[in-house]
C-alpha cells in the first residue's frame, strides 16, 4: 500500500514534461498540452541589477540539525519578540525546517518576505547551516528589532551568516539577489493583496531550491480572502510545476510537483509525534481523493492521529 500523497505526481519525472499533471481534471493528454515553455512566466525585462552583497560559493553546508526539543526550548525567547506568528505556525516551519536537514536536502540558504520586527525570522535564522545566507525582504523593514531578534537566537553566530536585510519590493529584491542563488526554504508574509502576493511568489518560485519549499502566511485568514484566490490562481496559471503539499494553521506550503513524494512520506511517516513533541498534537487529514486535492491538511487533535474522508471510519489510503 501507498501513502495517499502517492500518485498522480509519482510519475512526473522532470523530463516527463508531457504527464503534467493538472490539479482539477486529473492527468491530461499531450493534445490538450500547450507547449512546456507556455507554463513558464515571460522574463522580466533587463535592468541592472544593483549590488547588495555577495556571497562565496558553499556546495555542502553542514546541517544544523535542530530537534523538537530545541524549538521547546527556543520558543519562550521567540515569542517575546512582537509578532503574529502563533506556536502551531511555529512549530509546523520548525518541523518543516527540521525535516530539511534530516532528508539532507540541498541548498544555500533561507528566504523570508515580509518581516516585520524579525518573529517568524528569528525562528528560521535558528535553521542556518554552516555558511548559508539569509535573505529578509520587506519594503519597510524595522531595522534594529530585526538585528534584535537575530542576536537573542543566534548570538555569537550571527557573525557566520551573510544576513541580508533589503529594503524594497518583491521586483526589485529580483534584482538584487545574486542570480545563482537558490533558497531551500521561503517564507512569504509580504503585502497581503492579492497583486503583492503574486509577485512574492513570481521571486519565491524563480529562486526557490528545486528541492525547497515555498511556505505562505495567512492563506486562509478571514480578513484576507484575496490571498487565497491569488495563491490557487497562480497555481493554475504560471505556477503549474508546483503543488499544495500541505495546509495548516494558517499555512500553504508548497514545493515542485517532483518533491510531492519526498515530502509526502515525510509528512506522513512523521508528522504526528513530531508536533506533538513541540507540544502542539494534531490530526492529519486527507478528506478526498488525490485527482481533488494531492496534498494534505493539519488541524489541531480531534481525538485521532489521521482523518479521512467524512463517509469513512479509516483513513484513506489509496
Amino acid at each position: 500500500q501507498t501513502a495517499p500523497h502517492q500518485r498522480p505526481y509519482r510519475a512526473l519525472a522532470p523530463e516527463s514534461k508531457n504527464a503534467l499533471f493538472d490539479r482539477h481534471r486529473g492527468p491530461l493528454h499531450r493534445k490538450d498540452l500547450k507547449p512546456w515553455r507556455a507554463y513558464i512566466s515571460p522574463a522580466e525585462p533587463s535592468l541592472p541589477v544593483p549590488v547588495v552583497a555577495s556571497f562565496p560559493e558553499f556546495p555542502n553546508p553542514e546541517p544544523c540539525m535542530l530537534t523538537s526539543h530545541d524549538f521547546c526550548i527556543d520558543w519562550p525567547q521567540i515569542d517575546a519578540i512582537e509578532g503574529w506568528l502563533s506556536r502551531e505556525s511555529a512549530a509546523l516551519m520548525d518541523y518543516f525546517l527540521a525535516c530539511q536537514d534530516k532528508a539532507n536536502l540541498p541548498g544555500t540558504g533561507l528566504l523570508e518576505i515580509g518581516v516585520w520586527k524579525g518573529r517568524s525570522a528569528a525562528l528560521m535564522a535558528r535553521h542556518l547551516r554552516t555558511a548559508e545566507d539569509m535573505w529578509l525582504l520587506d519594503s519597510w523593514p524595522q531595522q534594529e528589532d530585526v538585528k534584535k531578534s537575530l542576536a537573542v537566537v543566534l548570538g555569537e553566530r550571527i557573525q557566520q551568516h551573510g544576513i541580508t536585510l533589503f529594503s524594497g519590493t518583491a521586483r526589485e529584491a529580483s534584482l538584487a539577489i545574486p542570480p545563482a542563488r537558490r533558497y531551500r526554504y521561503i517564507h512569504v508574509d509580504g503585502e497581503h493583496t492579492a497583486a503583492g502576493l503574486r509577485a512574492d511568489l513570481v521571486l519565491a518560485r524563480r529562486v526557490m531550491e528545486h528541492t525547497g519549499l515555498i511556505v505562505i502566511d495567512d492563506i486562509f485568514h478571514g480578513m484576507y480572502p484575496q490571498l487565497a484566490r491569488a495563491m490557487f490562481s497562480f497555481l493554475d496559471n504560471e505556477g503549474r510545476d508546483l503543488a499544495c503539499v500541505l495546509l495548516g494553521f494558517n499555512k500553504a506550503c508548497l514545493c515542485h510537483t517532483q518533491m510531492m513524494d519526498t515530502y509526502g512520506d515525510l509528512i506522513f511517516d512523521s508528522i504526528n509525534p513530531e508536533m506533538a513533541a513541540r507540544e502542539v498534537p494534531v490530526t492529519l487529514c486527507r478528506t478526498t481523493d488525490r485527482v481533488e486535492w494531492p496534498g494534505y491538511a493539519l488541524v489541531k487533535d480531534i481525538g485521532m492521529p489521521k482523518r479521512g474522508p467524512d463517509n469513512s471510519d479509516t483513513y484513506m489510503r489509496r
